[in-house]
Order: structure tokens, then C-alpha cells, then sequence
């Protein structure tokens, strides 16, 4: 792994697998110096085990479960820090993933290891991707325009187009390379005689959007704006809120679907911050894996 690379794993340990929680089950009086250093020594735990050549061993059905740890729920400080069941982030380290929707087999690739967070497929693409399809009488996504902010692997934009939809899945430079191998994988085009997609053919279309930097780029004509899991660092909120106002500009129709597991009290703060300007739903809850998905209307 590169020194970045090391960086940004720390960084998403800390994030998204490490939930700090008060608990009675699990108490210490250990100080909040003897937590910061647990915790580095475990993100450097899981740069060992990412880096390891070996086969990961897991008991555990989810990634976003656990850390990875041989030790069981570990408490430290007044405040308890609870960590995960134990994994090797096996779910991560899989090669490829398999899913079924509308009739369709899926092969997703992922490259944790490569890039990270955005090759790696959610539980919260996987609901919005259960749900779209569920209710696909409700939310009609024939001939529909849409965007997917963030889109990683791809999952959801590609169940959004066997829905129906002409979709523009988007996210940085970094993972866009990976992003097309994907889809190209899933939704090989009708070539022309130059061995080039036949546009009127091509469902699905890749570009570079970084979120308040590029977005004036792209014309506001989507019906839908999607995003699955792309609420976690604070950072990136007002620019994300920019986009998706952006995006919204030009029709009192558009719609945001959004699909996340809210860990922190940051994660409610975005909601509060697009309900300055959305009428934000909360319209469905996976209890099992602990996924929201909201749907966002534009106030005019």
C-alpha cells in the first residue's frame, strides 16, 4: 500500500467501522489517550491484513460489520468504543460479486485494495437497488433521466438502466477507469463498424463529476439524482449540497433519492442542511442492515 493509500484506510476505519456509542455491557477506565492509540493500532491492524497475501477467514455476513480484529467487542473510556465482530474485511477483498435484479444477472467487480471505499459495493447500493426495483410502479424510471452522484462500483446505475432509465453514472477521476470496466462487463454495447458504442444503444454513460468543483458542467435536465452511501465526511457536505441544487435548478420535478446508514450526528446535519432547501422523506428503512433511504423534492 502507498503512504496515501495507508492514509485514507485509517481514515475510513475511523469513519465508518468504528461507532462510538455509550454502553453499559462494556466498561474501562482506560483514558481517551489509551482509545486513540487502540484504535491506530487497529487501522494498522487492517493495513496488515489488507496488505496479507494470505486467504481472509470471516464469520461475519458483512464487512461494514467489523474491523479487522482477532478480538471480540472492546470497550475503552467512560465513553465505550464498541468494535465490530471479527473479519478479515473479507467482503471487501472478494474479486467479484454477484446479484440478481430485474431479471438480470450482475457481475460487480471490486478492487479494495487498488481504490479503495469507491470499489467496493455497499449495503446501502444494494437496498436502493432492491427497493427501486420493488417499487418500480411507484418510482417509473422508463425513459427517465438520471444521474448517480458517487456511483463506485456502479451497481445502482446499472439496475437504474435495466429499469428503464438513460443513466450518467458519475463519480471522481480516481475511480472512473473502474467504474467503466464495470459496466462495460455488464452492458456490452452494440458496436458500430469502427468498434464503437452505438449511442442511441448506450444506457449507461460515465463522467467525472467532483462535486463543487465540475458540476456546472452538466446541463440540469435529470429526473432522478441518486446516491448510495455518499453522506460521510463532513467535508464534502456543503459541496455535495451545491451539486444536488445544481442539479435540481431547472425542474420542479427532479427528485433526489438517497440511501444511507446514518452512523454520527454529521450524517443528520447533512439532512438538516438539504431540508433548507428539499422537502426531505424519509421513505423506507432496512431495519437488517440498518439503511434510510429519503426521498428529496426541491422547494420552489
Amino acid at each position: 500500500m502507498t503512504a496515501y493509500q495507508q492514509v485514507a484506510t485509517k481514515l475510513f476505519l475511523y469513519i465508518l467501522l468504528v461507532p462510538i456509542t455509550m454502553s453499559n455491557s462494556w466498561s474501562s477506565t482506560g483514558s481517551n489517550q489509551d482509545t486513540a492509540s487502540y484504535l491506530d493500532s487497529k487501522a494498522d491492524n487492517a493495513d496488515k491484513c489488507i496488505d496479507d497475501s494470505k486467504p481472509a477467514v470471516s464469520s461475519c455476513s458483512s464487512a461494514e460489520d467489523s474491523l479487522c480484529t482477532d478480538d471480540g467487542p472492546v470497550a475503552s473510556s467512560s465513553n465505550a468504543v464498541v468494535l465490530y465482530r471479527p473479519t478479515a474485511l473479507h467482503a471487501f477483498r472478494q474479486e467479484t460479486k454477484k446479484y440478481s435484479f430485474v431479471k438480470t444477472e450482475l457481475v460487480i467487480k471490486q478492487k479494495w485494495e487498488d481504490i479503495g471505499v469507491a470499489a467496493v459495493v455497499w449495503d446501502a447500493a444494494v437496498v436502493l437497488a432492491e427497493y427501486l426495483e420493488k417499487n418500480s410502479e411507484e418510482f417509473s424510471l422508463r425513459g427517465k433521466r438520471v444521474v448517480e452522484l458517487g456511483a463506485g462500483t456502479g451497481l445502482v446505475s446499472m439496475v437504474v438502466a435495466l429499469l428503464g432509465a438513460k443513466v450518467i453514472a458519475t463519480d471522481r477521476k480516481l475511480a472512473l477507469q473502474f467504474l467503466q470496466e464495470n459496466i462495460q462487463d455488464n452492458f456490452p454495447c452494440v458496436k458500430d463498424e469502427n468498434g464503437l458504442c452505438e449511442q442511441d444503444d448506450k444506457r449507461i454513460s460515465v463522467k467525472e463529476l467532483d462535486w463543487g468543483q465540475n458540476h456546472k458542467q452538466f446541463h440540469p435536465i435529470f429526473d432522478y439524482i441518486v446516491g448510495a452511501d455518499i453522506v460521510y465526511i463532513e467535508e464534502t457536505f456543503e459541496h455535495l449540497l451545491e451539486t444536488m441544487l445544481h442539479l435540481t435548478s431547472s425542474s420542479r420535478k427532479s427528485r433526489i433519492l438517497l440511501s444511507c446508514r446514518i452512523r454520527y450526528e454529521r450524517d443528520e446535519r447533512f439532512l438538516k442542511m438539504m431540508r433548507s432547501h428539499f422537502v426531505v422523506k424519509e421513505i423506507h428503512h432496512d431495519d437488517k442492515r440498518d439503511i434510510k433511504i429519503y426521498v428529496g423534492d426541491r422547494e420552489r
